[in-house]
């Protein structure tokens, strides 16, 4: 399949992780989130889906919200939302969870 058929039947997203450009999309979205400045009191959430079991006892969802004000002089005591959303992900992993995408808002934009 071309390049063009792929890139106007499924957008160029699609396309490009299907011809390998979806590395540097994530590389520059990564980027992205990175840089961004979310202000003080910043709420921030996000849900994860567990998959079917093997056996049928249904699927599951979890949704969780937080905000952090963490003020401190103290060197090496601050603590970034990015911190508590990975935090949050290593348990939920511990319980068979995929991680949760984080967003803030006002700033609709991803923590994680």
């Amino acid at each position: 399949m071309s390049r063009r058929s792929l890139l106007g039947y499924s957008g160029t997203t699609a396309a490009g992780a299907l011809l390998g450009a979806g590395t540097s999309a994530q590389a520059a979205a990564d980027s992205d989130t990175a840089t961004t400045d979310f202000p003080a009191n910043t709420e921030f959430s996000g849900g994860s889906t567990l998959p079917d079991p093997v056996y049928s006892e249904g699927a599951g969802h979890v949704n969780l919200t937080f905000r952090l004000t963490c003020e401190t002089s103290v060197a090496g005591s601050k603590v970034d939302p990015i911190d508590v959303a990975n935090a949050l992900n290593e348990f939920l992993a511990t319980r068979g969870w995929p991680p949760i995408t984080f967003y803030g808002t006002p700033a609709p934009a991803a923590l994680n």
